[in-house]
């Protein structure tokens, strides 16, 4: 008997990253996986700059058309597809192309953040409120089009992958099937938490490459930092912190950063690309803005300190913020204007978290309540061939905290 078919369709090149959390090598025990990596067709622009990422296995093709997207899956009667192409008129053509080889749609809610309400001007106002540029107004134009025709990245899947209250939506109830597990980051916990330990002492920063961070090339939008003082600002706090201290900070880069074009950047401090969970599990303490990853803080129970600068009010990333600390009782340091008595003054209280609000986090979060803790592609593997769990009453699909689109 054929295994059935089962598509990644990505807004981003396919990388070697993508490969592992993925779980491609577990699912394709049970499907014929393959990788359709709509980059070029979705983001021209950003597939020039990123290409290199492209990561091929069997299976894995760059979709450049719309004609040659119809092409490739021509062959294809049924089965599914994991959408993971967000919200513009491109990715909504995507999808009906899909849907047309009665292909079965599969939504992963894997990465939900705390995120803070906006009454309707404060949405206008945010729309209009960086670079007037065209692919900007277009991008926006497109994601604010398809949610006022009542159409959500959530909305007409036919299995949803939910992994924790906050990720189920407004518009849950038009999920026909749902398979309630955990997130990709509590698949990697699950993986290192038996491992032996670093006995080092020091400080982690999650880094989120806020300066030179990719997603401003595929939207437009211009940054809103200064480089020179935000990094001038998280040297001097951290500075402080290490005299104070003796603890070390070192840099969790993010995946897509680029310090070693730009060292400068960091005066001298270690960063280090791929072990962001491991250094969080070893570290005393973890520094952050709004990183989806202090979910490995919340589940190694560290504390947690969120730092910004007055930057960051001009900008949703200051609500953001906020809104973290809020979820996790974490305080907020405001690194542009801080002074070294008011820190020393602060680090004896950096040493406890509120293990009520964490828990809550990872229920929210991380992984829904009373879900196995077993490896998330497994499970999904289970649920997707046993049809998905069919949705109950009592199921908690009520409205709740929304989610954006994708998987970055």
């Amino acid at each position: 008997m054929s295994k059935p078919t089962l598509i990644f369709i990505t807004q981003v090149p396919f990388s070697r990253r993508d490969n592992e959390r993925f779980g491609i090598e577990i699912l394709s025990k049970h499907f014929q996986v393959r990788v359709l990596d709509c980059t070029p067709l979705i983001a021209p622009d950003y597939d020039k700059e990123y290409s290199q990422l492209f990561h091929q296995i069997a299976g894995a093709v760059r979709i450049s058309t719309q004609e040659q997207l119809a092409s490739t899956i021509s062959c294809v009667k049924g089965g599914y597809f994991i959408d993971l192409v967000g919200m513009s008129a491109r990715s909504l053509k995507i999808r009906k192309t899909l849907l047309r080889q009665n292909l079965k749609r599969i939504v992963l809610k894997s990465g939900a953040l705390p995120t803070p309400k906006q009454n309707k001007n404060g949405r206008f106002a945010r729309f209009w409120k960086n670079d007037k540029k065209l692919t900007t107004i277009v991008n926006r134009t497109q994601s604010l089009v398809a949610n006022l025709m009542g159409y959500s990245y959530d909305s007409e899947a036919d299995i949803t992958v939910v992994t924790g209250l906050a990720s189920i939506g407004k518009r849950a109830s038009q999920c026909k099937q749902a398979i309630f597990a955990h997130t990709l980051d509590y698949d990697i916990f699950l993986r290192l938490k038996d491992e032996r330990k670093s006995n080092l002492n020091y400080a982690v920063f999650l880094d989120q490459d806020l300066i030179h961070h990719s997603e401003y090339l595929y939207t437009g939008e211009r940054r809103f930092l200064d480089e020179d003082r935000y990094y001038a600002s998280l040297n001097m706090f951290f500075s402080a912190f290490e005299s104070k201290t003796g603890m070390k900070v070192i840099v969790a880069a993010h995946p897509r950063s680029n310090y070693q074009l730009r060292p400068h950047l960091l005066f001298g401090r270690s960063a280090k690309e791929g072990v962001t969970a491991e250094l969080v599990r070893d570290a005393s303490i973890v520094f952050a803005h709004f990183s989806t990853c202090i979910g490995f803080a919340v589940l190694w129970r560290k504390p947690v300190v969120l730092l910004k600068t007055y930057q960051f009010d001009s900008n949703y990333s200051g609500d953001y913020v906020e809104k973290m600390s809020e979820e996790l009782g974490a305080p907020v340091v405001d690194i542009s204007s801080f002074t070294e008595r008011k820190l020393l003054a602060d680090l004896s209280e950096w040493s406890s978290i509120d293990r009520d609000k964490y828990k809550g986090y990872v229920d929210s979060y991380l992984k829904y309540p009373g879900s196995p803790e077993v490896p998330l592609w497994e499970q999904f593997a289970e649920g997707v061939l046993r049809g998905g769990r069919s949705k109950e009453p009592g199921d908690h699909l009520e409205s709740l905290t929304g989610f954006g689109s994708g998987v970055s």
